[in-house]
């Protein structure tokens, strides 16, 4: 089994409306690391005024592990993020969803990205 396809990417504490609980406390270390290649490949797949579909965000991923992504893991973990305010969706042509970082999402890679500096 491959590490990529079958690693936790364990949702955040639901309470009973649906809701996570910890949508407020989001930091780099509370992502899974698929989740975390998501938000890079978001931002490495990014045009100016054209946000990546969902398949665009696959194939830079799958090209980066060097190996398949499930579909189902793929969209379950942008949901996720989605839902952690990290991302946003949109509608790119009336069936395909484009994605984008919000401003939290950005925020969030710019902390990761100092606190790794500081450690090299």
């Amino acid at each position: 089994m491959n590490s990529h396809n079958t690693a936790d990417d364990s949702e955040p504490s639901v309470e009973a409306g649906g809701q996570p609980t910890n949508v407020d406390v989001v930091d780099w270390t509370s992502l899974s690391g698929f989740q975390r290649d998501l938000l890079v490949s978001l931002t490495r797949t990014s045009d100016p005024g054209k946000p990546p579909s969902g398949r665009e965000l696959k194939e830079d991923v799958e090209r980066r592990y060097g190996e398949r992504v499930n579909h189902s893991r793929l969209y379950k973990n942008l949901d996720r993020l989605e839902a952690r305010g990290l991302v946003e969706k949109s509608f790119h042509d009336g069936r395909t969803n484009a994605y984008y970082v919000t401003d939290e999402g950005v925020q969030l890679l710019r902390v990761a990205r100092d606190m790794l500096t500081a450690v090299v």
